[in-house]
């Protein structure tokens, strides 16, 4: 068994959250294949109790205890450095030497990183050297998603002077991930989407880039499976998922409120549209004074919220990639309401498209959201829904792409 080297930019335990989900599912999938070097770092000190649980998948663990607020400071000398703030953030001594001496003392073969701020722990000359030797060793980037291009997107979003640091980032980064991609064997991405957006200003790279998806396990996300009900008898909940300390995920049910619901709540009066997931900020609590809203915060759990819920929405009007929350909700066999941009990287649902429903209007989407709250259960569209995610969305069939890749 070979060994590898997988550097994370967050604890990928536990599979909680978007990008944790992924990085989760490849190291699980890793350990299988190779002996993994594991370095990441810990952003929330709720995560430091998970890390002994790491040590089923990794044969060795670096992770490193990182403060949000002190790295946002540390970001803001990319400013002087002409660098991308997003890679000063992660700029760490005490990983670089990690990194360095593990591929000094182990027979490193493969090295994986995921998030475009992990390579600058192997683009120095030591690696380079290595590379150039003929030793076997390679480099594969998982950017999961085009950043640069979100940063683009919240530009767009924003006023001056973010708008200008949202510019500079999406700019600096995008000349960053053209680098790395120039340099490595290979780039991936979360959906043929979004590579195929790389590929457009690849260049004579394009051909390096690839797509391995996201998948479910419809193991855990099974409506089979008995739930305890989260909400009040005889409520009828409509849920969105998602960390509420995401900006886009902000703006998603900040939007739905402001443009959707009241429309909702008029016809529907009884009708609740329950906000479920971490760290709410101050934004989204305020949401809870419109009638009918409930910002639940964290949950053990969001598969009873899922499970029971009527309908779910992914009103997500910044997106990219495969967004989660869509993907565990049609696994659920639940309807989902969600704008183009959520449906993105999903692609055509042939047999359930009665389970999805797109649109961007406020009154197409609150018409759709009447509808679905009115309308019973169908068995046989919830399993038609669930065969679809079972068919396209499986783990292991998109993670032996990657296997491949490594190869």
């Amino acid at each position: 068994m070979d060994d590898i080297l997988y550097l994370v930019h967050r604890i990928p335990y536990p599979p909680n959250k978007g990008d944790k989900i992924r990085s989760f599912h490849i190291l699980k999938f890793l350990s299988r294949h190779y002996r993994v070097h594991l370095g990441t770092f810990i952003d929330d000190e709720s995560d430091l109790q998970h890390l002994e649980m790491l040590k089923q998948w990794a044969t060795r663990v670096k992770a490193i205890r990182i403060s949000p607020v002190l790295r946002k400071c540390l970001s803001l000398t990319g400013f002087l450095t002409r660098e991308a703030l997003s890679n000063r953030y992660y700029a760490c001594p005490e990983m670089q030497r990690w990194v360095d001496d593990t591929l000094k003392q182990h027979q490193i073969s493969r090295v994986l990183l995921f998030s475009s701020p992990m390579a600058q722990f192997v683009d120095g000359a030591q690696v380079e050297r290595i590379a150039q030797a003929g030793s076997g060793i390679k480099r594969v980037m998982d950017f999961v998603d085009v950043d640069s291009q979100k940063w683009f997107q919240y530009a767009a979003c924003h006023r001056f002077p973010m708008s200008y640091v949202y510019r500079r980032e999406g700019r600096l980064l995008r000349q960053y991930e053209l680098a790395i991609a120039q340099r490595f064997d290979a780039s991936v991405f979360v959906s043929e989407n979004e590579a195929e957006l790389f590929r457009g200003f690849a260049g004579s790279i394009a051909s390096k880039v690839l797509s391995v998806p996201n998948g479910v396990d419809t193991q855990a996300f099974d409506p089979a499976r008995a739930y305890e009900n989260p909400f009040p008898d005889a409520v009828k909940a409509l849920v969105f998922t998602g960390a509420m300390d995401y900006w886009a995920n902000i703006e998603a049910v900040s939007w739905f409120v402001r443009q959707v619901w009241p429309k909702v709540s008029t016809d529907n009066p009884g009708a609740r549209f329950y906000i479920v997931g971490s760290k709410p900020t101050e934004a989204v609590r305020k949401l809870q004074e419109v009638a009918g809203v409930v910002v639940t915060g964290s949950v053990p759990e969001i598969k009873p919220y899922l499970a029971h819920a009527h309908a779910c929405v992914a009103p997500l009007r910044i997106a990219r990639g495969i967004q989660n929350k869509v993907l565990e909700a049609l696994a659920m066999g639940k309807t989902v309401i969600a704008t183009p941009e959520a449906m993105e990287g999903i692609g055509g649902l042939s047999g359930c498209e009665n389970l999805a429903l797109v649109t961007g209007d406020p009154d197409e989407m609150a018409r759709a959201v009447l509808f679905a709250m009115s309308s019973p259960t169908v068995p046989a569209t919830e399993a038609a829904c669930r065969h679809y995610v079972e068919r396209h969305f499986s783990w292991q069939s998109h993670l032996s792409r990657l296997l491949d890749i490594l190869r």
